[in-house]
């Protein structure tokens, strides 16, 4: 839809009028998928995104297996004892999200959640018998947990008028990291909620976005991403309580995840590579090495938000969601001198 605009008095004018049908929209962020220039051109795509594949791939970046058919997945999350993965679904008929459970030997999917709003980002427990995930059923995404093996009985953890994304479940069980938007505010911050009882404590919150969260399995590590250098990076804090950080990525980096004995840190570059460093950790602090490519990532990266890939603990193998061989991609249409149709 197209509606004319007074930029003096900031308001809308007239009627909106349609300018393109059967519009796409990009999964996970609700964004539409089309873009208008100042000099009357308009790019658009007219369907949803193409279906993706589950893809065990090794550390060389060959394919070592496909698990399960294809389908409307856009989140991933690998259970504790690497048997099962935790998948974020779209529904192409109703735009909303759910939770699906998959054991890898077998690559047959059952639902999970079923409530007619989205809950997405699934967060195992470090014992794998319950999952964390944040819902929409009250409005603002808020936090729920629910048994992995249960067919209902969904506990709102904390309800709050802000968005609320789980991110991480601490090793020790003690901690849950999620990011919090303000109701105020367009800006992500990353808080921890202590399990057993307790007020929710910041781990970073500045006037900049803090997004993905992650514990290494020592729990003395936080490694996030932050865009206060100006574009998002990788860095590493101390955990649970805040300390000094340090920049892990050079030239940009999201979505970091250890390896489980701790000594290598991963992330992928903003075009679409899975790197790796070395890192160490002291009783003085922790230390970093120089980031390197692994390989690419071949993947779809639905937004800042999207995980969709994941090692397993011993890092020389990896499961990522890749646009499935033949599936239907995104046509894109381009249309002239669109600010026409306004004046019919």
């Amino acid at each position: 839809m197209a509606q004319p605009f007074d930029a003096e008095r900031l308001k809308l004018e007239g009627e909106p009028t349609a300018i393109a049908d059967e519009v796409g929209r990009r999964w996970g962020t609700q964004q539409g998928g089309f873009s208008a220039s100042q000099n009357g051109v308009l790019t658009y795509w007219s369907v949803e995104p193409g279906l993706q594949q589950i893809t065990l791939v090794g550390r060389e970046g060959n394919t070592l297996g496909i698990i399960g058919e294809p389908d409307h997945y856009i989140y991933l999350e690998l259970s504790p004892d690497e048997k099962r993965v935790a998948l974020t679904r779209a529904d192409p008929s109703s735009g909303t999200f759910d939770i699906w459970l998959m054991e890898l030997a077998r690559g047959v999917p059952w639902r999970f959640t079923f409530d007619p709003a989205s809950e997405t980002l699934p967060v195992w427990s470090p014992d794998g018998k319950q999952i964390v995930f944040g819902s929409t059923r009250g409005g603002p995404a808020n936090l729920y947990r629910k048994g992995s093996e249960e067919t209902g009985n969904e506990e709102l953890l904390r309800a709050s008028k802000a968005q609320q994304r789980p991110r991480d479940w601490s090793r020790d069980g003690r901690y849950l990291v999620y990011v919090e938007i303000p109701e105020s505010s367009n800006t992500s911050d990353l808080w921890a909620l202590p399990l057993a009882g307790g007020e929710s404590f910041p781990l970073a919150r500045t006037e900049f976005d803090e997004v993905c969260g992650r514990v290494s399995p020592s729990g003395r590590w936080l490694a996030y991403t932050t865009d206060e250098s100006g574009t998002d990076e990788v860095y590493v804090q101390a955990f649970p309580r805040p300390g000094a950080k340090r920049r892990i990525s050079n030239g940009g980096g999201f979505n970091p995840m250890w390896r489980a004995d701790e000594k290598e840190l991963f992330f992928n570059s903003p075009d679409g590579k899975l790197m790796v460093e070395d890192v160490k950790s002291l009783p003085t602090g922790f230390v970093g090495g120089e980031p390197r490519v692994l390989f690419p990532l071949q993947a779809t990266a639905w937004s800042r938000w999207a995980v969709y890939w994941q090692p397993f603990g011993d890092g020389q193998r990896f499961l990522i969601l890749r646009p499935a061989e033949n599936s239907q991609g995104k046509p894109i249409t381009v249309v002239t001198n669109w600010q026409a149709e306004l004046k019919r």
